[in-house]
């Protein structure tokens, strides 16, 4: 090995690198025989003027396969500081397993005319021979880590077939065996979920059974992790009780690529319940709730949400023997944790939507109504306005500040690092202020007056009677923000979209 023609010593950093954390608490581990190696061998080139750099580049326990370990980014950032001339790695797979981060690796080496070093082969990059050598090697070390990945997964899918746990989050009703690497029954927690398919067969519907099974204080599965942290045990709601009821892990089986096989672990409740479960979870199922939505046209999806939990009201319906479609807007927190969590609930759909339509309506020809909207929509206009305002205000306060910030840094003679850190905020904070601007520049030139509003909305009746069912939807849409629904109050408020009542005058 020959070192570059210079008269100043040539930096050599050591990166060390092992994909376990296994055995990183020992005096003698593998980063340490890798950094040892690659001292030993910068030793022997010490009359080249080789002087090995004390910082350690070591990451324990992360993959070669990506770039995001700690030590090779701080091996990257001091790269581009200027403080190393060359970089040494026991084995070239060390560095990297992947022929497309290597490859970045090195042109960054290049860029800054750092040498890289194999300790255990004879490369180095700066010959061409040994570039050459370089990436057949790590070619083969990224073919080795695919191939060990297949047969990872390989080994997963054969016990899959078997029936066997092969990981994942426990499940509520079994303890995981970690020398058996099998699921076991947990006999308490097996009786909950017996209980739980047993109130769903009483009550027929999940909303009711998750009532039911919070009154009872059943929850979800609680473990530790291997950390030793706590983790799961939140409340049982609609879509994860639907989970668990449809699992067929209870009944002792075990799903594969859509087939299902028997499991190696107990079954919790019988195959009679489970299949009775099944046929009532199908039963109440609509075939496809947004086709069904979409059928009826609800004028308010989308629109329309629960003052009292904040949430959106989904639009549903229920049929009875006389074929009659009874369609309403149901709150989702209500649907999907209880029924008695919110005060609202549902309200008929058909009313509703009659209501908003006909107070649309009347703002085109009633005088108080209009003043009464037309003060709320003016008021959120100066509110937004100078809401802005203080934003652009406290962003520019910001931007002087870094300002001040960098110009200290440059009389210091700041590092490079934390410099550019500086330099990376100081265009956040110049695109912040762009958006924000733009921002207030719509506000300022789309305001609107009371003359201009009226107008907007005497616009609406015509406009309204030519439109299909579809296209009312839109319309609805483009003039309103939300509406917000308090069953308890029997009170709807309209948030009406500023740029809507804009469409509807450009059109006029």
């Amino acid at each position: 090995m020959i070192a570059p023609a210079s008269t100043k010593p040539l930096r050599c950093a050591i990166y060390t690198r092992k994909s376990v954390d296994e055995g990183l608490d020992q005096d003698m581990n593998s980063l340490t025989v890798q950094r040892e190696a690659g001292e030993a061998y910068i030793k022997s080139q010490k009359g080249e003027g080789w002087l090995c750099l004390p910082d350690p580049y070591d990451d324990g326990g992360y993959s070669g396969g990506n770039m995001q370990r700690p030590g090779l980014q701080r091996l990257l950032v001091d790269i581009r500081l200027g403080g190393i001339d060359c970089v040494l790695v026991y084995k070239v797979d060390r560095l990297s397993r992947s022929l497309l981060d290597f490859a970045k690796l090195i042109e960054c080496f290049d860029q800054h005319d750092v040498i890289f070093v194999s300790v255990t082969q004879p490369i180095s990059t700066s010959t061409s021979l040994g570039r050459l050598t370089l990436g057949i090697l790590i070619s083969f070390a990224q073919f080795e880590r695919e191939q060990i990945s297949e047969r990872t997964k390989d080994r997963m899918a054969s016990a899959r077939r078997k029936g066997r746990w092969v990981g994942g989050r426990p499940l509520l009703g079994y303890d995981v065996s970690r020398e058996e690497r099998a699921l076991v029954v947990n006999e308490l927690e097996a009786q909950q979920v017996r209980r739980m398919f047993e109130l769903y067969l009483k009550e027929r519907s999940l909303t009711r059974t998750v009532a039911c099974l919070q009154e009872e204080g059943i929850c979800l599965k609680r473990w530790v992790t291997r950390s030793g942290n706590s983790s799961g045990g939140g409340p049982i709601n609609k879509n994860g009780l639907h989970r668990l009821l449809s699992n067929v892990a209870y009944v002792g089986k075990v799903c594969y690529e859509g087939e299902t096989v028997e499991g190696a672990h107990e079954a919790i409740v019988t195959e009679e319940v489970f299949e009775a479960v099944q046929h009532q979870l199908k039963a109440n199922d609509r075939n496809g709730g947004v086709r069904v939505r979409n059928k009826h046209d609800a004028l308010l999806r989308g629109l329309l949400t629960c003052r009292h939990c904040g949430t959106a009201m989904t639009h549903t319906f229920s049929s009875k023997k006389s074929d009659k479609v009874y369609r309403y807007y149901v709150c989702q927190r209500a649907m999907k944790e209880s029924w008695s969590v919110c005060p609202s609930k549902s309200v008929v759909a058909g009313e509703i939507e009659a209501f908003v339509v006909e107070r649309i309506r009347g703002l085109g020809s009633d005088p108080a109504l209009q003043e009464e909207v037309i003060d709320a929509f003016l008021s959120r206009q100066s509110k937004a306005r100078k809401l802005c305002e203080k934003d652009l205000a406290n962003m520019q306060k910001q931007y002087r500040k870094l300002q001040q910030e960098i110009q200290h840094a440059i009389e210091r003679q700041m590092g490079a690092a934390e410099f550019s850190l500086l330099e990376d905020k100081r265009k956040v904070c110049e695109l912040a202020l762009q958006s924000i601007s733009v921002r207030l520049e719509r506000l300022q030139g789309n305001c609107l007056n009371r003359n201009g509003i009226i107008r907007a909305l005497s616009l609406f009746h015509p406009v309204w009677e030519k439109l299909t069912t579809p296209e009312r939807c839109d319309l609805l849409g483009l003039l309103i923000e939300r509406i917000a629904y308090d069953g308890e109050a029997g009170e709807v408020e309209i948030i009406w979209k500023e740029e809507g009542i804009h469409a509807l005058l450009e059109n006029e």
